[in-house]
């Protein structure tokens, strides 16, 4: 291996870890802020489960 083949590779290693360590911590940012909203996230859940679930009810209902 010579040095311009060692600095490609060193220089695609560095690259890698780069974007894994930024992609860990967008993903534990984000984590962290459901964890801060937790509450808010599951009433938002539960509306949109039971805006679907009626959806469907009112759909099945015309259809029988």
């Amino acid at each position: 291996m010579n040095i311009d083949q060692h600095a490609d590779l060193v220089q695609r290693t560095a690259a890698g870890l780069t974007y894994t360590v930024s992609g860990g911590l967008v993903l534990g940012d984000a984590l962290q802020w459901l964890n801060n909203n937790a509450g808010a996230v599951g009433a938002i859940m539960a509306m949109l489960t039971f805006a679907v679930n009626w959806y469907y009810q009112h759909k099945r209902g015309r259809e029988d």
